[in-house]
C-alpha cells in the first residue's frame, strides 16, 4: 500500500482550556478555534484537532479519559484508496465518504485514509556551524530563545494489549514493514515508500491506548 504518512490527528480532551494552552507553548499555531475545540498546525501542514471529550462526532475512545481518537493517512492515489477499502471491508466496516475511507484498526483506533493533501517541505537549515559545515554568517547571532515550530508528526505510539495483532494489521493488511523491533516490547514500522525511520510504534502494554 503506497501510504505516505500522518497528515492530521484528532484528539478527545477533558481540559480544553488546559490541552491548547499545552499546545501552544509546544509551538503549534491555531489554525480554527469554535466551541467544538480547536485546529492547530505544524509547518507542513499537518494538522492536530481538539475535540470534547463527549463530542459526538469523535470515533469511540479505547481507553478512558483525554486519548488520541482517530488518525488520518495520506496515500498516493485514487487506487491505494480503493485497495485499502476493499481489503478492510473483508473484516470490519468501512465507510466512504467525501473522498475519505473511515474504518479501524484491530484495537479500535479511529483510521481515516485519503488521497495526500500536503505538499513537499523543506525545513531551514539550522544556523549552527558544525565541524565541515559552517553556514552562519560571520558575527551573527543564533535567536536561542525564539519559539520552536514543530514541522510534522513524525509517529504514532500505541499502546497495545495484543501487540502481534496490531503488528500483523498494519504489516500485512496495509502492507507497513518492520524496521526495528525490541525484544518483548514492540515494533517500529513504516510505510514502503516512507522515507523516514518509522512512523508507527506499536508496544506491549496491559492495555490498549
Amino acid at each position: 500500500m503506497k501510504i505516505r504518512g500522518f497528515e492530521e490527528i484528532t484528539y478527545g480532551v477533558e481540559d480544553m482550556a488546559e490541552c491548547l494552552r499545552f499546545c501552544t507553548d509546544f509551538g503549534f499555531e491555531i489554525v480554527s478555534q469554535d466551541e467544538r475545540g480547536a485546529t492547530l498546525g505544524t509547518l507542513d501542514g499537518s494538522l492536530i484537532n481538539l475535540r470534547h471529550i463527549d463530542d459526538p462526532d469523535l470515533p469511540a475512545a479505547i481507553e478512558p479519559g483525554s486519548t488520541l481518537r482517530q488518525v488520518v493517512l495520506g496515500v498516493e492515489d485514487q487506487e491505494t484508496l480503493d485497495q485499502i477499502a476493499a481489503e478492510l471491508s473483508r473484516d470490519r466496516a468501512v465507510t466512504v465518504a467525501a473522498g475519505r475511507v473511515h474504518s479501524c484498526d484491530n484495537a479500535g483506533l479511529g483510521l481515516v485514509f485519503q488521497i495526500a493533501r500536503k505538499g513537499p517541505f523543506t525545513p531551514p537549515l539550522p544556523q549552527a556551524n558544525v565541524p565541515g559545515h559552517c553556514q552562519r554568517p560571520v558575527n551573527s547571532r543564533i535567536a536561542f530563545e525564539a519559539s520552536v515550530r514543530p514541522i510534522g508528526i513524525a509517529h504514532v505510539v500505541i499502546n497495545c494489549a495484543d501487540e502481534p495483532s496490531q503488528r500483523a494489521f498494519y504489516t500485512e493488511r496495509l502492507g507497513y514493514l518492520v524496521s526495528d523491533s525490541f525484544k518483548e516490547a514492540g515494533a517500529f514500522l513504516r510505510s514502503p515508500i516512507a522515507r523516514e525511520h518509522h512512523s508507527l510504534f506499536t508496544v506491549r502494554r496491559g492495555a490498549n491506548g
